[in-house]
């Protein structure tokens, strides 16, 4: 079970993962294990050092990464916006690592469903499953606007590239405001038959989805329509 620590965090790398996208890596004080697809709370600091403003975020590095951890966020107004004016050796706070999104080891075929940056904790499970080397076969449906704003494109083309047990479909809702992509590539918002095109046997297999309410209500509803049970399907909102 991982232990909830309160401690501070210095800020070590910011990647641009897309247009609208950013990374931001930390190192711990001291070393967590957090699990797969769980989340922290970060803060800004006080002038006086104490904790300030927090808001909770999905962890998108691997578990194994030891005192080394990763967030994913949109860029928006407000705490983002604040997060992103730190430099490389700012400190922040620590709450976590929680939460019961949470991958199954013993899973064997798995989909998972991510709506924008709710890739982020989809992200971690994937890493986890190749640290591991799980025995999984997976596939990774991924919902976004346009090419241009579709986070890990590059790691995830790779790895599909590389893994024949792991499946990567971009699903853009916007395609005339996209540019050209060369992998596998879905077009309008999700329905029963562009996820039946990508997934057979689907009440056999486990689900992970991550995204806005609207979306994950909809990817829900569509996984319901396929026979899935409730039991199959874990799902995170933001």
């Amino acid at each position: 079970m991982a232990v909830m620590k309160r401690q501070l965090a210095t800020l070590v790398s910011v990647v641009d993962e897309c247009e609208t996208v950013k990374t931001m890596e930390f190192e711990l004080s001291e070393a967590v294990a957090p699990k797969p697809g769980q989340c922290g709370t970060f803060f800004l600091l006080k002038p006086d050092g104490t904790f300030g403003e927090g808001r909770v975020y999905s962890l998108s590095s691997a578990p194994v990464e030891g005192n080394r951890i990763s967030i994913t966020f949109r860029i928006t107004p407000n705490f983002p916006t604040k997060l992103l004016t730190l430099g490389v050796g700012a400190k922040v706070g620590f709450f976590g690592p929680y939460g019961t999104f949470v991958y199954n080891d013993a899973a064997e075929r798995v989909v998972f469903f991510g709506g924008g940056v709710g890739a982020a904790p989809l992200l971690s499970m994937i890493k986890h499953v190749r640290e591991k080397k799980l025995p999984a076969k997976m596939i990774f449906m991924h919902t976004n606007k346009s090419v241009q704003v579709s986070p890990f494109l590059d790691y995830f083309k790779q790895l599909s590239s590389e893994n024949r047990d792991f499946k990567y479909v971009l699903d853009v809702t916007r395609p005339a405001e996209s540019s050209p992509w060369d992998g596998l590539k879905e077009e309008g918002h999700l329905t029963e038959e562009i996820v039946k095109k990508h997934v057979s046997d689907a009440p056999l297999l486990n689900y992970y989805i991550c995204g806005p309410p609207a979306y994950t209500h909809g990817v829900f509803t569509i996984l319901k329509g396929l026979g899935v049970t409730d039991d199959k399907i874990k799902f995170e909102q933001w």
